[in-house]
């Protein structure tokens, strides 16, 4: 049950979501975590992102947590009377946020220098890939592709001392989906106090690199060591029973007092080795350095025993866990980590909190179209017998018996 709460900070802000995926999906849902009523509108293709499993009554975990808290209007984008609809929708909105590649907008409703015209109190957020200008303007682009050219997968290698590897997590996508609800956020407040809305140009590419804290670093093509943060600052090793853990600092200089944390009885035949008895020697001899420190914490048997170090030096490192048993944690219970907007499905909660508001969906995700209804009629005042002939001429993928 989810209880009952004040509004949020942006309660009366009406957002038209033509976003999928992940960069738009994100953005509008910490909107509607502020409040703001965000109506999602599907297409024909739905959003893909639907049918990624784990599945809980026909919903995909990975799209609810992107869409929890939204309403949901199915419209058929070829059909004609479509873009009459979207079009009296935004007039009654305030937001319009859409991440389709730059051109599409125009050709699915009006180019945003239109739109800003024909509703000039309207904010229009367009995240892209590479932007709305430039030679690579409308290529297609997703977050590894774009972790690829911007260098992360270059440096990442040259730190690990490997080849580059694929990132597992869309953050171009998700830095992104960051700085567009926070540039909403702000063109808000300026159209409170000044008037007008605008339109936002967000791409992928460039927060990434704005978000990137080494930029200005690999700008300079430094090729020198990254002290402290190199690849062996979080050196990862194992415990006794293989319990995995992330270590803080490098072997190089910090091993000696490793050993004395460890193995406090037992340091000088720790450091006995010759190859490991200066930080210079080893730095020569970081093959050997590795094994020295996997022999090490393997003299630790468990966890638990891990834990009791960290009590007297919280800065050696931490367990690596999943984010599961993290979830089950004292922490996270009284922090409310994550919350269940739908059965079965816990997502994590708004990171934030604010005094005499309220954060956080209200709802999961739904299914495609199941506000159609409320929101033609409710925004567009279209009665019931219209609605009907609308959906019987092919405008809805969906629609619920009117008054539903």
């Amino acid at each position: 049950m989810i209880e009952e709460r004040t509004e949020g900070p942006l309660a009366g802000v009406r957002v038209l979501d033509l976003s999928r995926m992940v960069s738009g999906p994100l953005c509008t849902r910490i909107l509607a975590d502020l409040g703001a009523d965000v109506v999602k509108v599907e297409g024909p293709s739905s959003d893909m992102t639907r049918y990624v499993g784990p599945q809980v009554e026909g919903i995909g975990a990975y799209f609810t947590q992107m869409n929890a808290g939204k309403r949901n209007l199915a419209l058929d984008f070829r059909h004609p009377a479509t873009r009459d609809a979207l079009h009296r929708l935004l007039a009654e909105c305030d937001v319009l946020v859409e991440n389709f590649r730059t051109g599409v907008l125009e050709t699915l409703l009006d180019s945003p220098q239109n739109l800003r015209a024909t509703y000039p109190d309207l904010i229009i957020c367009s995240i892209t890939g590479w932007g709305q200008r430039g030679p690579w303007s409308t290529r297609p682009a997703y977050a590894p592709y774009v972790h690829a050219e911007i260098g992360m997968l270059d440096m990442t290698g040259r730190m690990r001392q490997s080849a580059p590897v694929p990132e597992v997590h869309q953050h171009a996508d998700v830095l992104a989906a960051l700085m567009a609800s926070n540039a909403i956020t702000t063109a808000l407040f300026r159209r409170a106090r000044c008037g007008g809305g605008t339109h936002i140009d967000l791409n992928m590419a460039k927060a990434a690199v704005y978000a990137d804290e080494w930029a200005a670093v690999e700008l300079m093509r430094y090729d020198g060591p990254l002290k402290p943060f190199d690849s062996w600052s979080f050196l990862v090793t194992t415990l006794g029973d293989g319990t995995p853990v992330s270590l803080m600092g490098d072997p190089v200089d910090v091993f000696p007092l490793w050993a004395e944390l460890v193995a406090p009885d037992d340091v000088s035949r720790v450091l006995a080795d010759p190859r490991l008895a200066t930080a210079d020697t080893r730095a020569a001899h970081r093959q050997e350095l590795q094994i020295a420190v996997n022999d090490l914490f393997h003299r630790l048997p468990d966890k638990q025993a891990f834990d009791t170090l960290l009590a007297l030096n919280p800065l050696l490192g931490a367990r690596i866990q999943p984010l599961a048993d993290l979830a089950e944690s004292p922490w996270a219970t009284e922090t409310d980590l994550t919350t269940h907007v739908a059965p079965g499905v816990p997502i994590p909660t708004a990171p934030w909190t604010v005094d005499n508001s309220s954060i956080g969906a209200r709802n999961g995700a739904v299914q495609r179209g199941a506000h159609n209804s409320e929101i033609l009629a409710g925004w567009l005042g279209i009665d019931a017998d219209t609605l009907s002939s609308l959906a019987q001429a092919g405008l809805s993928l969906h629609m619920p018996n009117p008054g539903a």
